[in-house]
């Protein structure tokens, strides 16, 4: 992720976690603080991490 703005923010990042057919298996969300100007990569923990052998994608459902 990259904060653009002139100040450090903080972010809260939801994402789907889906199989191969495209089937939402759980989600999970994370904070991230990023300093201005500057990019971090974001982890986000499964809320079920039991499904994690047949994850094959992940959409960003939003960014606040």
């Amino acid at each position: 992720m990259r904060n653009r703005s002139g100040t450090a923010d903080t972010y809260l990042v939801d994402v789907n976690f889906q199989d191969r057919d495209g089937l939402t298996l759980t989600s999970g969300r994370a904070d991230v603080r990023i300093p201005a100007g500057k990019t971090r990569t974001v982890r986000v923990p499964l809320d079920d991490p039991s499904v994690v052998g047949t994850v094959v994608r992940c959409e960003v459902v939003s960014v606040l």
